[in-house]
């Protein structure tokens, strides 16, 4: 199972189409691993279309939802954030939730798009689309 970042699925959902075409062939080379999210990575992704009443993209988010895992929340998620924070004082608070969840729910791997968390956590973040440039 991995975990995927908000920007991954934002791209995804999107067809951005110069991280698309990269996204399909990373996962073509971990198929059929599944792939989960957490409801931080759904609320994060719909705000642009929310706040842009974009329905057609609404809707094509919320398929993509379907198709994933969508992993639970308990609370050791937070305590997990929390120790991951005192580890790394220069984590951000939805980066912290996000490693905490992919570790707990037993993830192979999160994939980013931020060199940032690979360079913080290690070989478990992992920047599947290189450097942004």
């Amino acid at each position: 199972m991995i975990y995927l970042d908000a920007c991954l699925v934002i791209y995804w959902v999107e067809g951005h189409t110069v991280f698309m075409p990269k996204l399909e062939l990373c996962a073509l080379q971990v198929a059929p691993a599944p792939f989960a999210i957490s409801p931080l990575v759904m609320a994060e992704s719909m705000v642009m279309p929310y706040r842009h009443n974009n329905l057609p993209l609404i809707c094509k988010f919320e398929a993509f939802f379907a198709n994933v895992l969508m992993l639970p929340m308990p609370e050791a998620v937070f305590l997990e954030a929390a120790r991951l924070w005192a580890d790394h004082p220069g984590l951000k608070t939805p980066d912290a939730l996000h490693l905490a969840y992919a570790r707990l729910h037993g993830c192979a791997s999160f994939w980013t798009h931020d060199d940032r968390l690979s360079r913080m956590i290690g070989s478990f973040a992992v920047n599947v689309l290189g450097s942004k440039s």
